[in-house]
């Protein structure tokens, strides 16, 4: 995902995370769709899973209250919209897949495909965004450099011809200050930055 230019030195492009704020409500999404163009992002990104997936049988049978998050999830049939809405307002589309088959049924809407960095393990994810041909940016926070550097050699391998790394730090609450991209040194925002200050990821708690 390359950082916009406008005929000069790249400057950060903006993904506005909707995460799971959206109460699967529709007009709620669209209004973060708008909101995020009002104020400049160049893309919006949300995340498709599946709680039964996400968390093991023994976890759900443990504690019930799991099962609740079924209300986070996004809706597929919500997907086409969101898409159609965001590139209206002249941004990039984007969601993180959870489970494989997410894969396939972001395909045909989001311009990249967004890794989370807990999920930069699961080669089978890797390979299964990287094999689409569509850029795939990968968060990094929570991963060692030869997990990262194992990940990156999977999506190239499978096909991934554009990849963009995110340092990302996991601890969403913390100062601006401390959120430090590791190479530029230069202070980011609470999510995410890429490499050189290019891309930059915004938490919507």
């Amino acid at each position: 995902m390359p950082a916009k230019s406008g005929g000069g030195p790249p400057f950060p492009v903006f993904v506005a995370e909707v995460s799971s704020n959206h109460h699967r409500d529709l007009k709620r999404c669209l209004e973060f769709v708008r909101s995020a163009a009002e104020i400049g992002c160049g893309a919006v990104k949300f995340q498709l899973f599946r709680i039964r997936e996400l968390f093991a049988a023994e976890a759900l049978q443990s504690d019930p209250k799991f099962l609740k998050r079924e209300a986070w999830e996004l809706p597929v049939s919500f997907l086409g919209d969101l898409s159609a809405a965001t590139h209206a307002a002249g941004m990039s589309f984007s969601c993180t897949p959870f489970y494989l088959e997410a894969v396939g049924e972001m395909f045909p809407h989001v311009d990249f495909y967004k890794i989370a960095s807990y999920e930069l393990l699961w080669e089978d994810l890797l390979k299964e965004c990287a094999r689409t041909g569509k850029p795939v940016v990968l968060s990094t926070g929570m991963a060692t450099l030869p997990e990262v550097e194992r990940a990156c050699a999977v999506l190239r391998n499978a096909g991934c011809r554009d990849l963009t790394l995110l340092h990302c730090n996991s601890r969403i609450r913390r100062s601006p200050r401390t959120a430090i991209s590791r190479r530029s040194g230069r202070c980011a925002m609470p999510a995410s930055v890429r490499s050189g200050g290019q891309i930059i990821r915004w938490m919507r708690a």
